[in-house]
């Protein structure tokens, strides 16, 4: 069994995605517009070139999204998506990257408990973020 996230934005996912893709090193393996399902999905003129299914791979792992109407869309609530690493300065190379123009709960910082450092942001697309490493060399 695997778990996989599957996010809402409010008309950015594509945006959103693309830049996940190349931040983290994953692959867009997926991107649909409501155009190509307009006749099914009843999508709005102004929605037609929303992203109804995205999914991007970063090895065996998945992340989906979609774009959801206005009226329908909820940011994200009780849940993060949480980067562990084993690399500092890859870390916090992310970490600055994802917080440009987003929210910054806690900064990357060495933690109280054992040799991990801890963040979490919410970056400028919607999504929630928490950030874990644990450095190799302690």
């Amino acid at each position: 069994m695997q778990i996989t996230s599957y996010l809402s934005f409010g008309g950015n996912c594509e945006d959103a995605f693309t830049c996940y893709a190349e931040l983290l090193g994953g692959k867009i393996e997926v991107m649909i517009m409501f155009d190509d399902m307009a006749a099914k999905m009843g999508a709005s003129e102004e929605w037609r070139s929303k992203v109804m299914h995205a999914e991007l791979v970063f090895g065996d792992q998945l992340v989906m999204g979609t774009d959801e109407p206005p009226a329908r869309r909820k940011p994200p609530q009780g849940m993060w998506l949480t980067l562990c690493f084993t690399d500092l300065g890859e870390a916090q190379r992310i970490f600055d990257a994802l917080a440009q123009d987003g929210n910054i709960t806690m900064k990357l910082q060495k933690t109280f408990f054992r040799n991990i450092h801890f963040g979490q942001l919410t970056d400028r697309f919607g999504t929630p973020w928490m950030f874990r490493c644990e450095p190799e060399d302690g």
